[in-house]
């Protein structure tokens, strides 16, 4: 396994939450050198959430990165669990197949973070989980002309 291209490899996770079920849209960020990208409306309100449990609000444009994801039509769905905390099963995964660009700069403003401990979040990993016998779906989704 190429650790490099791994390390480089980013994911942002969007969430929405049903009473009893999340659903969460992984789209893979790959590190580039270009600085501006269609992240930064994300990555300009991140000075405003600098602490664990802060909020921004985000103008409208602020997801239209997930154009460029959503537009090779393939992604990756699977019943899974939360990555932190109790780690519950309650989550319907959505990964998206095609990678979005984010500068080595973007990625610096992410590691300003600071967690619940206090500490910057510089990397998170949790360990690779079995998949107890669920099935992981590759979907091809063909737009209509």
């Amino acid at each position: 396994m190429d650790m490099r291209r791994l390390i480089q490899n980013w994911e942002l996770i969007l969430k929405h939450f049903y009473p009893k079920w999340i659903w969460a849209l992984d789209s893979q960020q790959q590190e580039q050198e270009r600085n501006k990208t269609k992240l930064d409306p994300i990555v300009t309100k991140l000075v405003e959430i600098r602490a664990a449990k802060t909020l921004a609000r985000l103008d409208a444009d602020a997801l239209f990165w997930l154009n460029d994801a959503l537009s090779s039509f393939r992604y990756y769905n699977y019943p899974g669990s939360l990555t932190t905390g109790d780690c519950n099963e309650v989550v319907n995964w959505i990964v998206m197949k095609k990678r979005v660009g984010i500068s080595t700069t973007q990625v610096a403003e992410f590691r300003k973070l600071i967690g619940n401990d206090g500490m910057a979040i510089t990397e998170y990993r949790r360990e690779v989980q079995d998949l107890n016998n669920r099935k992981i779906k590759c979907h091809r989704v063909f737009p209509m002309v």
